[in-house]
């Protein structure tokens, strides 16, 4: 027979842990929905849109420059005075643009009611632009346009429209108005100003637009060839900046005009003043009234005597980069770096 040993009674000691009775600690046992981690995304077998980079005001800027330099002229006088001018020049932009789309619908409507189709032949189709453009001056006048071919209803329609359109366009032309006299004000106080009325077809108003589109146009104190990539007049691979191969969609040709540097709205302010209105007070009759009109006129014989298919445009194109290029000789005269 065993003998056991007697069981031993051991009392249980119990710990009390300290409990945290906040609401804190409530919130963060008992998580709310919007407040429980978001599971990861899952990833997409789409390949990626390649991401655009984004571009300094002027691209050729020296290897040696840090930044530094550039935040220290957007803080100086002139470079406060170049910053509102391009933020006014954006805005201008959209002005423009607005009021672009205004006149495209009116147009529009008009050229269907007349009859017009893309399958017409171009002489008719230019036919019909021209009658449409001439009523809406007809319009202009408050008088009722009157074309063959329109019923009562539909002189009704278009003279109302036309009423429409003028009203929404109307705070679109004083917004514009009111930043370009803005940008005017703002650009006779440059330094560079007092050069601008020697130059015959040029103003204060196109001095502004261009600071607005490149910013410090004395970034670069080597050369001004990154003023003319920023607003398209450069040379890249011996052809034009705006030149793209044939035959590409509307997305491939914006990625490629991308990649060169290119805009065609920045293209178009320059050539509104200084391919354009520059060009018209530097020449009569091919007669130069100008330094500039000398240069447009020498150059476009070299490229007719090239066979240039397109020697106009290029003495253009070639007139307007040697104005740039005085205006940024005398902006590194007369502006501090």
């Amino acid at each position: 027979m065993s003998i056991t040993e007697p069981r031993v009674h051991r009392p249980r000691v119990l710990i009390e842990e300290s409990v945290d009775t906040s609401f804190a600690a409530w919130q963060k046992a008992n998580p709310l929905p919007w407040t429980k981690a978001k599971p990861p995304p899952k990833k997409s077998h789409r390949p990626e849109k390649p991401k655009h980079k984004f571009r300094v005001l002027i691209d050729d800027t020296p290897d040696d420059d840090d930044g530094d330099s550039r935040a220290a002229f957007f803080a100086s006088p002139v470079g406060v005075i170049c910053g509102h001018l391009m933020s006014a020049q954006r805005t201008r932009r959209l002005c423009i643009r607005a009021q672009s789309q205004c006149n495209q619908q009116l147009a529009s409507f008009i050229q269907t009611d007349l009859g017009y189709r893309s399958d017409l032949p171009k002489k008719e189709r230019e036919r019909i632009i021209a009658q449409a453009s001439g009523l809406i001056e007809v319009m202009a006048q408050r008088k009722l346009p009157v074309a063959p071919g329109l019923s009562p209803d539909q002189v009704d329609d278009i003279y109302n429209i036309y009423l429409n359109t003028v009203a929404s366009r109307t705070p679109w032309d004083n917004m514009r108005a009111s930043q370009e006299a803005r940008m005017e004000a703002l650009a006779a106080r440059l330094p560079v100003a007092a050069w601008v009325p020697s130059v015959r077809g040029f103003s204060v108003k196109g001095l502004a637009v261009i600071v607005g589109e490149v910013g410090n146009i004395g970034q670069n104190r080597r050369h001004p060839s990154g003023v003319y990539k920023r607003l398209g007049l450069a040379v890249i691979d011996g052809l034009r900046q705006g030149t793209i191969p044939p035959g590409l969609s509307k997305p491939e040709q914006k990625q490629a005009w991308i990649e060169r540097g290119y805009k065609r709205q920045r293209r178009g302010q320059v050539w509104a003043f200084l391919d354009d209105v520059l060009l018209r007070h530097q020449i009569a009759n091919q007669v130069a009234l100008g330094p500039y009109g000398e240069h447009y006129l020498r150059k476009k014989a070299e490229y007719v005597a090239r066979q240039h298919p397109y020697a106009g445009r290029a003495a253009r194109r070639y007139m307007a980069k040697m104005f740039l290029r005085d205006l940024w000789r005398e902006w590194c005269r007369v502006t501090p770096q």
